[in-house]
Formats: C-alpha cells, structure tokens, sequence
C-alpha cells in the first residue's frame, strides 16, 4: 500500500515529459493536436468535452452522467490528486484552437500502482491522439519512479485494448467474470523506456 496522496508527486530533480515544441499529430485538412501537460487555462474546455461525451462511449461509470456539475466535481478529485494530460487541437474546422479533445490521468489508488484512464472526443478517435495520450502519461509515471501503472478497460473495447498491448500492458485479471479487464504494464529498471 502506498499513501494516495504522495503517489503522483514529482520527485525533486525530475522533469515530467513533455510534447511542448515537438511535432503535432496531423488530423487533416490542416487541422493538428498537441500533447501537453494540464493546465488550470483548459478546464472549462475540459469540462466541456466530458458533458458533451457520447452516452455510448462511456464505459464503467466514466465520464460520470448528470450535467457539468457532476462533471466539475468528478474533474476537481482527478485534477487535484492525479497527474494530467491534455490533447489540444489547433486549425479545425469545428473546434477552436486550444480546445482540449482529449485526456489522460494517472491517480493514486491504495495500491502502489497508479491507475490509467483516457478519453478522446469521437471525432479524434482512431486519429493517435488516444496513443500519443497514453504514451505521454506512462512515461509520466516511470519517470516518477513508479514500478508500473494499471488500467481497467471493457473488453468489448478491442481498439484500446490493441493500443494498450503495443505499449506493454497485458491483461492481469480474468475477464471473464467482468464485463471488463484489468492491464498493467511494469517498468523495468533502471533506464526503463515506454514507447
């Protein structure tokens, strides 16, 4: 067990990754995303993406139904205690440059091993948002010296089940009792490298 609160600080000394200034992921038409850490300027367009979310497209409970107060306080415990991840999109057609389209957190749980969650606005799916998201967020965590993080995921869900095994996880946890299954994905150390 670990203190939940301690698990996601960056030990002093240790920079988080960052895709600041590296290339966008192309989308089309001109249009781009960037991975970039949270930040407090992208909550209202955070909170926005998580009300309009697909009802189809949630799985387990997440993002939370019941409107944009629902929604703030859901964001206000994963803000506060996890580490953040944005996609932001920037020459679309429909969004506004800097709207967040996407997001990955790792949060502390009672265990040593963080957990994983991502979500990525439809119209960017199947896009690498999703991938780049996840990339970023892992390597967030083994540069923080955790020993792995763990994800739950429907297993229903095979297009985020194949992203997830091309970065390492494996599943751990009999899916057939679920309708879901748990991955993880351990770093090896020392000089571990995701990607």
């Amino acid at each position: 067990m670990c203190d939940p609160d301690d698990a996601l600080r960056t030990p002093a000394g240790s920079a988080p990754p960052s895709d600041e200034g590296r290339d966008g992921i192309e989308l089309g038409d001109g249009a781009t995303a960037a991975i970039r850490e949270y930040r407090p300027t992208d909550r209202a367009s955070l909170t926005t993406m998580y009300v309009e979310f697909p009802a189809q497209q949630r799985e387990m409970g997440l993002p939370p139904l019941g409107g944009r107060d629902r929604v703030a306080s859901w964001l206000d415990r994963i803000l506060e205690r996890g580490r953040n991840v944005v996609a932001t999109v920037a020459g679309h057609a429909e969004f506004d440059d800097g709207s967040v389209v996407g997001h990955a957190v790792v949060s502390p749980t009672m265990e040593s091993t963080p957990e994983l969650a991502v979500f990525v606005r439809p119209a960017f799916q199947n896009r690498g948002v999703g991938t780049r998201l996840c990339a970023t967020i892992v390597e967030l965590a083994r540069v923080n010296g955790h020993d792995g993080i763990m994800l739950r995921v429907a297993e229903s869900n095979r297009r985020a089940v194949r992203v997830y095994e091309k970065l390492g996880f494996e599943v751990t946890e009999d899916p057939s009792e679920k309708p879901w299954q748990e991955m993880r994905l351990t770093f090896d150390r020392p000089g571990s490298e995701v990607g």
